[in-house]
Order: C-alpha cells, then structure tokens, then sequence
C-alpha cells in the first residue's frame, strides 16, 4: 500500500489552514436576551449580509436569492425578528460594528455575547466596509454617508437614534466599542472580518438608493469602485434577448423590482410584450416616488393567412407565456348550452305530443268486420 507523500499532507493543511484564515466571525449581543451564550452553526458570507440587514431594518434593499433552509434558519434565528404578539414600540435600538481579525475584541473571559457564529469565506474587509457604508446609504439615502460629529474618532458613518453603523478605525478600541453601545443600550451586532484574506468571494446583490430617488438600483457584485451617485443624462438600455426557447418553469412572481430583472426573469415577456410599470408602491424610506413595480404587458400577436384572413392570439400570463383561450372557451360553452337547450326541447315536444289522446273521429270511422251467417 502506497501512502501518501509528505508533500500532499503539507499542501492539504496549507489549504485547511488558508480556508479557516478566510473566515470571519459574527457575534450577537442583546440587552435582553433570555437565553445563554451559544455558538450558532456556521453561516455564509450572503446570510451574515441578509442578518445585518435584517437587524438594520433595511433588508428591502437587499436579494435574498435562492435561500437554503439553513440559511434561512440562521436569519429568522439572528435577524431580530420580533416574536409574535410583541408590542411593536419595544423595537430595540441596534449598533452594528465591523473590525478585523488582528484586534483584541474581548476582555479575557467574557462569554456574555448571545450567538456565536462562523462565517465562510468572509469577503476582504474592503469589501465589508463598502457594504457597511450601503447600511448607512440605505438607512438615511438623503444624506452623505461620512463620519460622524458626535463621534469623530470612533468610526461611526450613521446615527439616527435607534440603529448605529460603525466602522471600527485603526486607532480604535473594539473591547472599549462594545462596552460603550452597550452601556448605551444597543444589541450589538458585531463582524470581524479577516484582515488580510485570499478570498474572491463577493457579497450578493443589493441596491443603494441615490438622494434625487431613493430606489435607483445599483448592481454591486463586483464591487470594484467606491458607489459614486451620478446621474446619466442618456441611458440606453439594450432590451434583453436571449435564445432559450423552452417553457418557464415553476410560479413566476409578478412584481419585479428593475425592468432588467423583469425582462430577463420573464425573457422579455418570451417575446409577446414589454415591461412596464404596472404601479408604483410608497414605503418607508421617504422616497416621495415610491418602489416601482414593473410587470409584463401582454400584446395580441397578428398572422395573416394563406387565404388573407387574419387571425389575432392574445398572450396573458405573469410571463405572457400562455393563450388566452377567454374568448374560444364562452364560444364553446354557449354553443354547447344552446344544443342541450335544442335537444332537451326536441325531446320534450316529442314526449308531450305522445301523451296526447287521438281524435274520436278517428275511432268513429272504424267498424267491425260483418259475420258471414
């Protein structure tokens, strides 16, 4: 039996240990929690993003995308859902923090966080701390996302008075950080992020609404750039196109939240339509415009004949992917109503002329055969 070399057990832990540096950490510490310190399983880089988001109140603006029943378990356990019949003004205020992996966060001994979870692959903290400055771009979107007054030295980018953003500086202290929002009566929500990783992953897509219109959308995988909110005075949209011809599967949604989500979820409503906004729905972001809801409006499709008829199909659908059979279906229906009618009443004259007594002329006219004597 030939045993593997010392170069491949060298290159495997090398690989193991390279995997672990690439996670992160998430702690949760609330002011009123009622159960123990306890480590929760480990978590994805997309689901510690959803539960941020979800502690900030601003999980709107972020896609969930194709959930997996443990990542949706880890975010209804550490989003801070409110448990039913709670009283809705006890909405606890919330700071959440991001430091590196290099810093002593912790006074020895102290497990009094609430959860404990690991999270793979954690993208690079530059990374993190642009999607930190989206949470306080999301939270407040008419103003600037900078540093605060109040706090100029704690690395603070947003403060409205029950949710923090903080972005742990250099010269800060994580230990004294912690201790001070929670002194101040804040859960804190604290990700550490590996200060120097060799991982490509990216955080999913979110959006991040601009001061002139709350909602514009902003794809941010890959983010390679700062987000700089400019306006461009002649966008053109190429309308999507694609060559896949086989039927949609599954419920399709009938809101979309981007006419290019729409258009390539629905392929261009499979060409018998367009997208459109169907209505415009207001929300709590202070956006006087509203979330737009675009949707596919269907368009009736015109062949002409051989024989120069025309014959006009008309396409519904959440996709405009099936006939409207409306109009063949009342055609058929009243046909088949009046021939029952028709026959049921053929029927029933010819049963009701059957019961009817013969004439007594008839019966006068008849006489009996003479008896030959």
């Amino acid at each position: 039996m030939k045993w593997p070399s010392l170069s491949f057990w060298l290159s495997a832990t090398v690989a193991v240990a390279q995997a672990a540096s690439n996670n992160g950490e998430l702690y949760v510490f609330e002011k009123d929690a009622s159960t123990p310190s306890r480590q929760h399983h480990t978590i994805s880089h997309d689901a510690a993003r959803l539960i941020l988001a979800s502690r900030l109140g601003v999980d709107r603006y972020h896609d969930t995308g194709v959930v997996e029943d443990e990542t949706l378990f880890a975010i209804n356990d550490l989003g801070g859902f409110k448990k039913l019949f709670e009283d809705g003004q006890s909405t606890s205020r919330v700071a959440v923090l991001l430091s590196t992996s290099d810093r002593e966060h912790f006074k020895d001994g102290d497990r009094s966080y609430t959860y404990k979870s690991e999270v793979q692959s954690l993208p690079s903290f530059d990374e993190s701390e642009e999607l930190f400055k989206a949470f306080a771009k999301q939270k407040q979107p008419t103003k600037e996302v900078r540093g605060s007054e109040q706090y100029p030295d704690m690395g603070v980018i947003h403060d409205d008075g029950t949710s923090i953003v903080h972005i742990i500086s250099k010269s800060g202290n994580p230990n004294a950080m912690i201790s001070w929002w929670r002194y101040k009566g804040y859960d804190v929500v604290l990700l550490i992020s590996p200060s120097q990783t060799s991982s490509t992953s990216k955080y999913g897509h979110y959006t991040i609404p601009s001061s002139s219109h709350a909602k514009r959308q902003m794809r941010e995988e890959p983010l390679e750039e700062d987000p700089v909110e400019t306006e461009s005075p002649n966008e053109t949209i190429t309308p999507y196109k694609s060559n896949d011809t086989s039927p949609l599967r599954g419920i399709l949604p009938f809101c979309y939240s981007t006419k290019e989500k729409c258009e390539s979820t629905t392929r261009n409503c499979t060409g018998h339509g367009s997208c459109t906004v169907a209505y415009t729905q207001k929300d709590n972001a202070g956006d006087s415009e509203g979330v737009p809801c675009y949707s596919c409006s269907c368009t009736p499709s015109v062949r002409q004949n051989n024989d120069g008829t025309k014959k006009t199909t008309v396409w519904s659908g959440p996709a405009c992917q099936k006939k409207d059979v409306v109009a063949p279906f009342w055609l058929i229906a009243g046909l088949t109503v009046l021939m029952v009618f028709l026959v049921s009443w053929g029927v029933g004259t010819i049963w009701s002329m059957g019961e009817e007594e013969l004439p007594s002329v008839i019966g006068s006219g008849v006489s009996g055969v003479p008896r030959k004597g």
